[in-house]
């Protein structure tokens, strides 16, 4: 098992939730997960910085999922004032690599990693192979109403955040987020939206 963990973060407009896993195999720290306010620091460099110390963790690699749309090495935050840059959060973390990855694009490549003792059918039954070749959605309210799909064209995935419509009333969490850190997780020594179909890992 490799013995350096990687820095995962889920930010919304609210929390900001932070958590540890290691890699061959994908192992996700439950223990490690902390959650803070985005509203009680001034930057997500802030914000990982106090798990950091607080956890006592030294990591090289993180993937962190926004709320809030990905363009290049800047993110904004849909509900929050934190516009979020790639390559000052990993230079103020001293990091060797960070991706910036929509929150619901890690949430749709999550759906992959799922098992049928997960899932509850809505009408038919789910086919043995559902997980590894059809297309399918996430969608669900948070800070927001996200939305995103995974589409297989012959034998590659693809994962892409269709909409997050403005604030919804509650904060109800997904229950793919555990699945989408360790997808996150597995992901994070190359980053990519597209996946074969032939990979054990998204």
């Amino acid at each position: 098992m490799d013995a350096a963990p990687v820095l995962l973060a889920d930010i919304g407009g609210t929390n900001a939730r932070f958590a540890l896993a290691r890699l061959d195999p994908t192992v996700l720290d439950r223990d490690s997960i902390r959650t803070y306010a985005v509203a009680d620091f001034p930057s997500l460099a802030d914000a990982a910085a106090h798990y950091r110390d607080e956890t006592g963790t030294h990591v090289a690699r993180a993937v962190m999922a926004v709320a809030g749309r990905v363009e290049g090495d800047t993110a904004r935050l849909t509900n929050h004032p934190w516009v979020i840059s790639a390559s000052r959060v990993r230079e103020a973390l001293g990091l060797e690599s960070l991706h910036l990855v929509n929150d619901f694009v890690a949430q749709s490549m999550a759906i992959r990693l799922l098992q049928p003792d997960d899932v509850v059918p809505i009408g038919a039954s789910v086919p043995q192979n559902f997980f590894a070749v059809s297309t399918a959605s996430s969608i669900a309210p948070s800070g927001g109403i996200g939305v995103s799909a995974v589409v297989t064209s012959g034998c590659r995935s693809s994962s892409v955040a269709v909409r997050r419509i403005a604030r919804s009333s509650g904060a109800m969490r997904s229950r793919l987020q555990p699945v989408a850190w360790s997808a996150m997780a597995s992901s994070s020594s190359s980053w990519k939206s597209s996946v074969a179909c032939a990979s054990p890992r998204v």
